[in-house]
């Protein structure tokens, strides 16, 4: 019987160590642009506080970080209940050593985006973007790693 209790701890501790992904980067570690490379399925949820969009802003879509500093995805997008299906964008992005990132994108409404996000564990990425105009938050889930990569 000790024995069967000793043997789940032991199996039990294991999936917990497997399947628990790492917390965050920690203060030794560094980030590099190849740490998240790879495509990304992602939901964004804000408000839009003034001008003629004022409202609700949603999105779901895909985006690729190409591990060279660009980065490139199509999303279905509502703006005060406007829906945009198919939009596309492309802009460049720049890791820091601390595992945050940045990014400028133009949209194919013309539109710019600036952000800087967090690295939460290399397989998730979490942001939230607060200015005079608006109030959003975006969660990445990697969904594809590059060819090669672990």
């Amino acid at each position: 019987m000790k024995r069967a209790i000793f043997l789940s701890v032991i199996v039990a501790s294991a999936a917990v160590f497997i399947l628990v992904p790492k917390a965050g980067a920690n203060e030794t570690e560094e980030c590099s642009l190849a740490d998240i490379q790879g495509t990304y399925a992602y939901t964004l949820t804000g408000t839009i506080t003034d001008g003629s969009n004022a409202g609700p802003l949603a999105a779901v879509g895909r985006l690729t970080f190409d591990g060279q500093g660009n980065i490139f995805g199509r999303d279905t997008i509502s703006i005060n209940g406007h829906v945009t299906r198919g939009r596309t964008y492309a802009g460049t992005y720049r890791v820091n050593p601390d595992c945050t990132y940045s990014t400028v994108i133009l949209d194919s409404l013309g539109q710019e985006q600036i952000g800087d996000y967090v690295i939460v564990n290399h397989e998730e990425l979490r942001a939230i973007r607060a200015n005079e105009t608006n109030v959003v938050t975006l969660n990445l889930k990697r969904v594809r790693r590059p060819r090669g990569g672990n």
